[in-house]
């Protein structure tokens, strides 16, 4: 074959693969598309800017760029699906360029008065096509809006994080420390929140501070030690990090202060309280929600305890709904109908019990998961169409409110910066708190429509241990004993959010370290309970008293029942509720033998249903004794006789 031949059929080749796409492109353009405004009215101008980025140092050659922008969202439709179904589009424009290495831009004007298009929601598409048919895509949307009244919207967020501190009192690591950290060069997170809030004072939001997470807090500026490795590292009152803790929780009350937030608590150990409702230990949810309040109102220097109650994995149903109006919540957040995703503003649902009234904010389910993945750079404009098409179609009255029903997400300071920035330039939104609506109720409550969830079962069964220990322990002491406390908190944090679902991997696994520690302390705690009764007691007569002796090493009061019990024995009370003080206790049973001999009495000491100490005891009805005590009665008996007799005689 000559080499014309050979050249001709390399060209010919070469030809057919850039024809049919199959040549590797080494460049990787990138396309943008935005608007001049978020939104505009029907008698404005509207200017669409495409940016096609050519990494490269060679041109594109044979490009085509086209923009389309298609007919307006309906009512019910979902930004989400908005482009899955495309209608012809009503607007369209191309234009064939090569692009140069670098930024190549285009602009497409056109009046709004001349093309007629009504209010709405319009998607918007541009699409940049290659020589060889790869297509780069962007996204957005044209919003036509003339707003005659402000729309309420609410956005809370879910302060939370999960338990850091062994039972204690340890840090397991510093990643609280860096969340609140305070440096020029870095700031953390929930720090971040504050800063950029405080940065627009129009604003007016809700934050829901769980109860653990203030606690932390504050257990951090009073100074703190964790662990790094094997090494425990000790942080005084005075250091950078604790002093970062104390500076956050000022910042949290500033905010509060000058109504920018309004507070609200969550359970204090962030449980979703609907899934405990058929178990035994739901009968301390409302306790909980007290320990929250308390919580809340100390950590925060708040003047009053929160009126408003964020749930956890926004999950109700009624029984959490009465705990709640009984605390004397008055407001709270649920997804209390998920299947309506693009309602509109709402009035809460009502919930009235007892003569109170619970109102419950459904938050918007589309714009709470558009929050978790939504793009800084386009956060903006698609949060107005949003927002613009709860405007279009749905209700008049009430709010719209974004809740986050995720365990601890935050958004990334970027994001919150464009979503505060959008919100505060926009006129027709109006930022707003819950408790401005919560006395506008709407329809009561349905909770057949409410969200479900699921609890993992594997870690279900470290619940119901650590439940019947810290039951008993309960029933055993005062609600003022410290260490009855500790536990207490422990057993609401291992309900946690953070636990009982889906779990992620970088949660340290403390709600089993706690779980553990529970059942391992009332055990140790309780075995401090001794009998000391002797094993040996002779009655002389078949009616007696026998003394029991009972030793208590806690060093706190302990409320027990004490259980005798023996087949030839009656009791006049075999179960009988004792206070035990520290060190020994003395307590006396009149008992009566049914025998002569001997026999054994059982002496038992209950904590509830838990047997904590056992003895028995041998007990002897003695013969001889019985009959020597008769015979000296009846010679008492004689001698006396005889007595009355002789001196009647010889009167």
């Amino acid at each position: 074959m000559s080499n014309c031949r050979r050249l001709t059929l390399v060209l010919l080749l070469a030809a057919l693969l850039m024809r049919f796409g199959i040549t590797e492109t080494k460049a990787s353009p990138a396309i943008r598309l935005t608007f001049d405004k978020t939104f505009y009215n029907r008698s404005e101008t509207f200017s669409a800017n495409v940016k096609a980025t050519n990494d490269s140092s060679e041109a594109l050659n044979y490009t085509k760029i086209a923009l389309s922008i298609f007919p307006p969202l309906k009512a019910g439709e979902t930004i989400e699906t908005a482009f899955k179904k495309q209608a012809a589009p009503i607007i369209t424009q191309q234009w064939f360029k090569s692009l140069s290495a670098g930024l190549t831009e285009i602009n497409l004007t056109r009046d709004l008065a001349a093309l007629g298009l009504s209010e709405g929601v319009y998607p918007a598409e541009v699409g940049l096509t290659m020589s060889n048919r790869q297509t780069f895509v962007d996204r957005s949307f044209l919003v036509i809006l003339e707003p005659k009244d402000p729309l309420p919207v609410a956005i809370l967020w879910n302060l939370h994080q999960p338990k850091n501190q062994l039972p204690d009192g340890t840090f397991i690591n510093d990643s609280l420390a860096r969340l609140v950290e305070d440096k020029p060069e870095s700031q953390g997170l929930l720090r971040e929140q504050l800063s950029i809030l405080l940065n627009h004072p129009a604003l007016r939001v809700n934050m829901a501070w769980s109860p653990t997470l203030t606690e932390q807090l504050s257990d951090m500026a009073k100074g703190y030690k964790w662990q790094s490795g094997k090494k425990t590292i000790e942080v005084k009152r005075d250091d950078e990090e604790a002093r970062a803790a104390s500076n956050l929780l000022d910042l949290v009350r500033q905010v509060q202060e000058n109504g920018q937030a309004e507070i609200l608590t969550s359970p204090y150990g962030q449980a979703p309280l609907p899934l405990f409702t058929s178990f035994a230990w739901s009968k301390y949810a409302r306790a909980q929600l007290e320990l929250a309040k308390t919580v809340s109102k100390k950590t925060l220097s708040l003047e009053h305890p929160p009126r408003g109650l964020y749930l956890p994995g926004l999950l109700i149903d009624k029984q959490t709904a009465i705990k709640a109006s009984k605390s004397r919540f008055q407001y709270t957040i649920a997804q209390a109908d998920s299947s309506n995703t693009t309602a509109g503003p709402q009035p809460p649902l009502n919930f009235k019990r007892d003569g109170r009234n619970l109102s419950i904010f459904t938050s918007d389910a589309e714009i709470t998961k558009w929050l978790r993945t939504a793009y800084h750079e386009k956060a903006g404009q698609e949060l107005v169409a949003l927002l613009a098409h709860r405007y279009l179609f749905g209700s008049k009255s009430g709010v719209v409110t974004i809740a986050p029903d995720t365990a601890h997400w935050l958004p990334s300071p970027q994001l919150l910066q464009a979503l505060y920035s959008t919100l505060n330039n926009t006129e027709w939104i109006k930022t707003t708190t819950l408790k401005s609506y919560k006395n506008k109720h709407g329809k009561p409550i349905n909770f057949n429509t409410v969200k479900k969830g699921e609890i993992d079962k594997s870690y279900l069964a470290g619940i119901k241990r650590a439940y019947k220990a810290f039951r008993d322990f309960d029933l055993a002491t005062s609600r003022a004993n410290e260490l009855r406390k500790r536990l207490e908190r422990q057993f609401y944090v291992l309900q946690s959010i953070d636990y009982v679902g889906e779990t992620d991997e970088g949660i340290p696994p403390v709600g089993k370290t706690y779980a553990r520690d529970i059942w391992k302390t009332v055990d140790s705690e309780l075995a401090k309970l001794d009998l000391t009764t002797p094993s040996n007691i002779t009655f002389s007569t078949s009616v007696g008293k026998i003394p029991i002796a009972i030793i208590n090493r806690t060093g706190y009061p302990i409320k027990a029942k004490l259980h005798l019990s023996g087949k030839d024995f009656s009791f006049s009370d075999d179960k009988r509720s004792v206070a035990l003080m520290p060190k020994e206790n003395l307590i006396s049973y009149n008992i009566t033998a049914s025998f002569i001999g001997v026999s054994k009495l059982k002496a038992t000491v209950f904590i509830g249903n838990r047997q904590v100490a056992s003895r028995y005891i041998e007990v002897g009805v003695s013969s001889k004794l019985r009959y020597l005590v008769v015979s000296v009665m009846a010679l008492l008996v004689v001698g006396s006789a005889g007595i009355v007799y002789f001196k009647r005689r010889y009167r």
